[in-house]
């Protein structure tokens, strides 16, 4: 039987270290025994989500490639540890002790990482609330340690780390500068050579733009004249570079900062301030402080419940608990499951899956592929999408319907999907968007449980639906929010687009309070997300209710950040279009640079 990366732990492993030409060691040094690293493989045991995650990024493969479906000790696990994130961003330090003291070992996650986390927050409380650098020293070196034994050697030793033990191993050095000032020259070689190190390691851009500039700006932040003005320049470009294509925004303006004092060209100097001004008055209207702060790494986990997932689907099918537990298990074993007080063995889940006729109960890949190359591929075709190249993205996915099995339902649905765009505005329009979907119109009544990219088609239908009438329209889109939004998890990317046409859809039937509203809180979770995909669009229809409602300054204002931060995001279209709006509305004879 063919065998798929989703939910098969063992393969996905072995398939993605061996595309990746990885030895097993590399992968599992410091996080598991060698027989574990090989029962994992072979698929005699499943390793926890968390492990999972962690051995993914090892392998330099950002988890975004996959949605996860956790049991609720992994969810209380990433709420606890999200909470510490909170408070860390907002200095709220009684409120980080109070939940740090909360912390409690699962011994249903690998007990190393779950240390590693505790350690973390004791480094930031004694660093940063009670300024006991020594204490804090310990503390981040102890956290480290857990997982890499020989921090110093790192490179030597041909180490790979996950995007959080690259998190530690910068402020483990960045508090060392701190405390041995003569070290920084030390300190700068070291990271500089990691740098170029993991540079070359690093394939997946969604793990580069995490790791990368953050390592860069350490490196520029602690030099004392150990790098030249060009190397560092070179640094500066190379990050920039990987957090614009990735649409990063929170180590931008830092960044920046650097390139204003080592550029030579006067005019790229006054482009950078610019850039630099208005990227920090957005990031400050929504009370977010545009200073680099390194020990705040937000780290969305993209993740469903699994005790959610069975309920919701088992009401979708309209089965009653007895109906779902049948010969499988006892009806308290999977009430226990669906309640979240226990997670089923693997064979039952198994089982409960092939019931509730689920794609997935552990995690699943955006389409169905046996090569992690063909992920990748998949990605870039998205991407050509999201950037409106629709012509390269036609071709793209002509050839990836020669690379996959298109009996399978989600990658016809994939394929089918790449093409909606060209469906709007036609007279068949609604008709052929449904034709997209496993369901129709009647059934989706019944419908709770949703792909992303289904939940783009129903935005889409949700648009075609307000050209005849908006209050249609926008109540569509709110039914499917509030289907999505039945789960006790869900994240950013999932909804940002059905968010987002749902702001534009208020904002065109004057329901301005509304619109603002959920503008407001998009860019601020955008920021927190580290993501600035749609920040023009949020910003633009924030820009325009200010205009409608009178504020013609602040909409003026916000007009103009919007130009500079395009030009910076190299979105020139959009910015050749800001410039001549604000000069029609605002200002024709403005100096722009």
């Amino acid at each position: 039987m063919k065998k798929y990366l989703t939910d098969n732990f063992g393969y996905t492993l072995r398939n993605i270290r061996e595309n990746l030409k990885l030895t097993q060691t590399e992968v599992f040094q410091g996080i598991l025994a060698r027989s574990t690293w090989c029962n994992y493989e072979s698929e005699v045991m499943v390793p926890d989500m968390i492990t999972f995650i962690t051995l993914l990024e090892r392998m330099g493969v950002s988890s975004d490639r996959f949605e996860f479906i956790v049991p609720e000790e992994v969810h209380k696990f990433y709420e606890w540890y999200e909470d510490c994130q909170n408070y860390i961003e907002n200095e709220a330090w009684d409120m980080l002790r109070e939940k740090r003291n909360s912390f409690k070992i699962n011994k249903q996650i690998n007990e190393k990482i779950q240390y590693q986390c505790r350690d973390f927050i004791d480094y930031v409380i004694e660093r940063f609330a009670d300024k006991n650098l020594d204490k804090a020293f310990l503390h981040i070196r102890q956290a480290l340690m857990y997982t890499v034994s020989d921090i110093d050697n790192i490179v030597e030793n041909k180490m790979l780390l996950s995007v959080f033990e690259g998190h530690l191993l910068i402020n483990y050095y960045d508090l060392m500068a701190v405390i041995n000032t003569e070290k920084t020259e030390k300190i700068t070689k070291i990271l500089y050579t990691f740098y170029n190190y993991y540079k070359c390691r690093l394939k997946d851009d969604l793990i580069r733009k995490k790791i990368l500039p953050r390592i860069v700006i350490l490196i520029l932040k602690h030099d004392k004249n150990v790098i030249n003005k060009d190397e560092r320049l070179k640094l500066e470009y190379e990050s920039l570079e990987i957090l614009i294509k990735n649409a990063s925004i929170r180590e931008v303006t830092e960044i920046l900062k650097h390139m204003i004092k080592d550029e030579k060209a006067y005019y790229m100097v006054w482009a950078r301030e610019k850039h630099i001004m208005a990227l920090s008055s957005i990031l400050n209207k929504f009370g977010f402080s545009p200073d680099f702060r390194v020990e705040v790494l937000r780290i969305e986990r993209r993740y469903l419940i699994l005790g959610d997932i069975l309920k919701l689907r088992r009401k979708e099918l309209g089965l009653t608990m007895e109906e779902v537990a049948g010969n499988i298990c006892a009806v308290s074993t999977y009430a226990r499951a669906e309640s979240g007080k226990a997670s089923p063995n693997r064979n039952t889940l198994g089982l409960l899956k092939e019931r509730l006729k689920l794609r997935a109960v552990y995690y699943s890949s955006e389409i169905e592929t046996n090569d992690y190359g063909i992920l990748i591929f998949n990605s870039e075709c998205r991407r050509l999408v999201a950037t409106g190249r629709y012509d390269e993205a036609e071709e793209k996915y002509k050839e990836l319907s020669d690379k996959i099995d298109m009996s399978i339902t989600v990658n016809r649905q994939i394929i089918g999907f790449s093409g909606l765009y060209t469906l709007l505005n036609r007279n068949d329009s609604l008709v052929r968007l449904w034709e997209l979907l496993p369901y129709n119109e009647l059934d989706f009544e019944q419908i709770t449980l949703f792909s992303r990219e289904e939940l783009e088609v129903l935005s889409l239908i949700a648009k075609e639906k307000a050209l005849a009438d908006k209050a249609e329209g926008i109540y569509f889109i709110e039914t499917v929010l509030e289907k999505e939004g039945r789960r006790r998890s869900t994240y950013y990317a999932r909804t940002a687009i059905i968010n987002r046409d749902l702001v534009k859809l208020l904002k065109d039937n004057k329901e301005y309070e509304k619109s603002y509203k959920l503008a407001i809180a998009m860019v601020k979770k955008m920021f927190i997300e580290n993501d600035s995909g749609l920040l023009l669009d949020m910003l633009d229809f924030i820009s325009t209710i200010e205009e409608d409602l009178g504020n013609k300054a602040g909409a003026a204002k916000i007009c103009k950040d919007m130009f500079y931060i395009s030009e910076l995001y190299e979105m020139y279209d959009a910015a050749r279009s800001i410039k001549e709006y604000y000069s029609k509305v605002f200002n024709k004879n403005e100096k722009w640079y």
